[in-house]
């Protein structure tokens, strides 16, 4: 048995007779971490993922795929194997494969398929024909793959196709299709569609809907290398610091910010000069993916989907909001000796107003930040805008401490006191 950790880039692997970890493996800038598939042979383990490149998000970086590729990595499921992964790129200049995603391997082992998820499509290799990589593969797909002689192609499905099963012992396979709400039929060896299987979608598709699409569609970025949710994991963050002309500079990166809740907790960017989300999504659109300029309605579309996110049942509450002793303590902490409510305030923990909080300046035209939500705090981290707290009691000890802004130094046993309560928030 395997799983994949999107947000950290591990994969583990266990023995399901023994319960034993049999070995845990990180891809190198690796993230969104989604199809794992075995081979036929059981000898190696297959993982689509994304590889941030940390290249300024500029475009003429996005189109030489220095800001974020996709890949397929190989683990041989030997302990002792050296070296233990191997990889391929997926992308072509001009036309990249966004958001990898689910992967299988045809019964008798000939074919590999796996998902281009943001590109609304099927991926198809010959087995073993795939030039896997024991060190860097290179941006772009290799050129024994891109000869056009069949041992790479890709097949449009639509929507956003997600997870791929093998039926039986043919060549033909199940697609979930979560966008078109369907399950596809597709014969992997011929390359062909053969019927799709409606799931019962609404024949009238709400303003939020069409965002939706807008907001997993690679398609809306430079040359289709990666979408909204590429950076936003499901509306949420991938934790990871793109160079975007957010700040409106280079040379700057910050922490990619959660988008739940966005809608109830402007102004937005880090440092708070963005007062309207509509603008925001056009400009993120249009100078963060260099893609096409959005319509008004594509921008109302997007916004709409936007108010629809939440976020996730906290498990560090009870049932109906209660409290451990230890966060109450740490809410009277909160609003009294800490302070942290001179900035942080209101149901969401956060300021229309933009604070010197005593950061030196990051090289961006803005001198003032402004206090991102605290709510969702527990499946948050790295923390500050450029993550360089990698946990909540090393930003309250060091970068971000109360005595640091004019309030009183916590102990030990009051910090705690207060993670715990930011933790339940």
């Amino acid at each position: 048995m395997a799983a994949a950790s999107s947000r950290s880039g591990e994969v583990r692997c266990w023995d399901t007779a023994t319960r034993q970890l049999l070995w845990q493996r990180h891809i190198e800038d690796g993230f969104n971490l989604r199809g794992l598939a075995f081979t036929p042979d059981s000898q190696a383990l297959i993982c689509a993922h994304s590889v941030r490149r940390e290249f300024p998000v500029s475009k003429e970086n996005i189109a030489a795929g220095w800001v974020i590729d996709s890949r397929l990595t190989r683990f041989s499921m030997r302990a002792d194997d050296v070296p233990p992964l191997r990889q391929i790129a997926l992308d072509t200049k001009g036309r990249a494969v966004g958001d990898p995603y689910g992967a299988a391997f045809s019964p008798d082992g000939r074919w590999l398929a796996a998902i281009g998820s943001g590109t609304h499509e099927l991926l198809v290799l010959e087995n073993s024909s795939v030039p896997w990589s024991s060190g860097d593969p290179g941006d772009v797909l290799d050129p024994r793959l891109a000869a056009g002689d069949g041992k790479f192609r890709r097949l449009p499905l639509g929507g956003r196709p997600l997870a791929i099963a093998f039926l039986g012992k043919s060549s033909q396979a199940a697609i979930a299709n979560y966008l078109d709400d369907s399950v596809q039929i597709v014969d992997v060896g011929a390359g062909k569609l053969l019927r799709t299987i409606r799931l019962g979608a609404p024949t009238d598709v709400t303003l939020a809907r069409k965002g939706e699409a807008l907001f997993y569609d690679a398609g809306r970025s430079h040359h289709q290398w990666f979408s909204c949710h590429t950076c936003h994991v499901e509306g949420h963050t991938c934790g990871l610091n793109f160079d975007t002309l957010n700040d409106d500079s280079y040379g700057n990166p910050k922490l990619t910010p959660s988008l739940r809740n966005v809608s109830r907790t402007g102004p937005w960017t880090w440092h708070g000069w963005q007062k309207d989300l509509g603008a925001a999504v056009a400009k993120s659109l249009s100078q963060t993916m260099f893609g096409p300029e959005p319509t008004p309605e594509e921008t109302k579309a997007l916004v709409a989907f936007l108010e629809t996110l939440g976020h996730p049942p906290n498990p560090r509450v009870g049932p109906n909001g209660e409290l451990s002793e230890a966060a109450i303590q740490g809410r009277t902490l909160f609003h009294g000796k800490a302070k942290c409510a001179r900035c942080h305030q209101g149901d969401e923990y956060t300021s229309e107003t933009n604070y010197d909080v005593k950061l030196e300046p990051d090289g961006s035209p803005y001198r003032l930040w402004n206090p991102p939500s605290l709510r969702g705090l527990f499946a948050r981290g790295p923390y500050l805008h450029g993550g360089r707290a990698k946990t909540l009691d090393a930003l309250l000890q060091s970068f971000h401490g109360p005595e640091k802004l004019g309030a009183q130094a916590l102990t030990s046993q009051e910090r705690q006191a207060l993670i715990e309560f930011l933790k339940s928030l």
